[in-house]
């Protein structure tokens, strides 16, 4: 998202609607005995604005209207051309003198309410950028006209009223050992309710008094999304959190790929409704904790990282991960030494690797519900290599699949054997190893195309197997090797074992 588009933040919106006369402008046909009354929206606004950022109204936006016997209807917004229209339907003839009501974002739990009885959130988890953190109210509309049946008509004007107030945090560094991280995640501890679930009463909404909220409980907003801390308080990474108007102090934790740092505010600030709060926060400054720990429940790159260097083969503890975790600019230089415990990936995908070793040397324990996305490039003096691992000891994988590349290109001749798979390089425990319903989609290449290669062994799933058993598992991966062939002293083979019939 553009800077320009970053957040929902901004004083008192007047969303001018215009008569128009361009009927073709006009998008989405009434039904049969429908009444359509059409919002338009001049080419020059945005859903809101505030001094350089805006976010602009986008097709599909969810605004819930209220109109006499229709409750809660979701009206979509529909941008053509930079001209925006908000078409509110209704099954019966609203008269001059009725009042149309509506709030943003559209929310299903209100499908039973009446007007004046509507619950709104600021929600506690946020990502920074996202303009449905922002709850809007409209100013009660009234009808001056009558509407025909199965026409679409124009009628007028709508004032949103953003409801919020925002904190705009620049992260930054005046010690450059701390400068370039990569920030994960804000956490506002204010020590009092800001955020949560609120009743609201729509037909109060009244542009000449401030609109009031109360009854939310939550005491903690945390805002997601990438930045970088910056090198002064004029180029951070800026981070934007919503939260309820009010006075608050309390604590901010920043999360980034090298540590947690903890700044205390040492005052208490005022919030006011519909305006932009900034912070500097000079990280230098802050109490902070090196990432060197991890719990079972994995959710963030800097987590994974965290597990993985610091389990083994003697691990034997149950681990889940619980987001899908974009590797996009964290480095993996060092495979886990082993693990021997269970690992969950809960339907989530690892993307975006880049690394040149595998996740694990070496895994006796189980795998089950997880991706690997990325590019591994392994030298070419590996003798077994797998996304997930280099050697499987007696482990069992369930649905595990490999999305990733795997590309070992020679810079000389190959005397080494290697043994290549989408998942694990080799397994060669006695007793064998499970796999069901894994697959592999990455490309698997050995490229030796001007030098000698002695021995290899690729696959899909596992390059070579002593002893396996593999239940509904494939591959449509490309599955290459480019290499001079010298007779008088390398063979080349794939093999599979006579025990994998049942993997593609």
């Amino acid at each position: 998202m553009e800077l320009k588009r970053l957040f929902i933040t901004g004083l008192l919106l007047s969303v001018a609607f215009t008569a128009c006369e361009k009927k073709e402008m006009i998008i989405g046909q009434p039904e049969e005995g429908e009444f359509s009354y059409v919002f338009k929206v001049a080419s020059d606004e945005t859903k809101t604005t505030f001094a350089d950022n805006h976010v602009a109204w986008e097709n599909g936006d969810k605004v819930a209207s209220y109109a006499k016997t229709s409750k809660n209807q979701s009206a979509a917004v529909t941008v053509s051309g930079g001209d925006v229209t908000i078409n509110v339907k209704s099954t019966v003839a609203l008269t001059p003198g009725d009042v149309v009501y509506a709030y943003y974002p559209y929310s299903s739990s209100n499908n039973a309410a009446e007007a004046s009885a509507v619950t709104l959130e600021i929600p506690t988890k946020q990502v920074s950028g996202s303009a449905d953190a922002m709850p809007m109210v409209a100013l009660p509309f009234t009808l001056t006209g009558n509407v025909e049946a199965n026409a679409a008509t124009e009628v007028g004007t709508l004032q949103f009223m953003n409801l919020g107030s925002v904190i705009k945090l620049n992260i930054y560094s005046s010690d450059a050992s701390f400068q370039g991280e990569t920030i994960e995640s804000v956490e506002f501890q204010a020590g009092a309710a800001c955020a949560g679930s609120f009743s609201y009463d729509l037909t109060t909404v009244d542009a000449s008094s401030p609109a009031v909220i109360s009854g939310y409980t939550g005491q903690e907003v945390i805002s997601t999304g990438r930045s970088t801390v910056g090198t002064s308080s004029s180029d951070g990474g800026v981070y934007y959190l919503v939260v309820a108007p009010g006075s608050y102090s309390g604590s901010f934790i920043i999360r980034t790929n090298r540590a947690d740092y903890t700044y205390t505010s040492g005052k208490t600030r005022d919030y006011e409704r519909a305006h932009v709060k900034p912070l500097n926060i000079d990280l230098s400054s802050a109490n902070w904790v090196a990432n060197t720990s991890y719990d079972t429940s994995i959710d963030s790159p800097r987590e994974f990282l965290a597990f993985l260097a610091g389990t083994s083969s003697g691990d034997t503890a149950d681990y889940t991960i619980t987001a899908d975790l974009n590797m996009d600019g964290y480095s993996l230089t060092t495979s886990a030494s082993g693990f021997g415990g269970t690992l969950n990936g809960n339907d989530h995908v690892i993307s975006n690797i880049t690394s040149s070793v595998p996740l694990f040397a070496e895994i006796s324990g189980s795998v089950s519900n997880l991706t690997i996305d990325g590019v591994f490039t392994p030298a070419q003096t590996v003798t077994e290599f797998g996304a997930l691992a280099a050697l499987d000891n007696g482990g069992t994988y369930t649905n595990v699949n490999n999305a990733a590349s795997i590309t070992i290109t020679a810079t000389e001749n190959i005397t080494n054997n290697i043994t290549l798979g989408g998942l694990i390089g080799a397994s060669n425990n006695a007793s064998g190893s499970t796999f069901d319903h894994c697959s592999n989609s990455g490309a698997i290449t050995i490229d030796a195309t001007t030098y000698i290669h002695w021995a290899v062994a690729m696959a899909g799933i596992v390059g070579w197997t002593r002893k396996s058993t593999f239940d509904y598992c494939t591959n449509s991966g490309p599955i290459s090797l480019y290499a001079k062939y010298a007779e008088s002293w390398c063979h080349q083979w794939s093999f599979i074992s006579s025990e994998t019939s049942d993997e593609d």
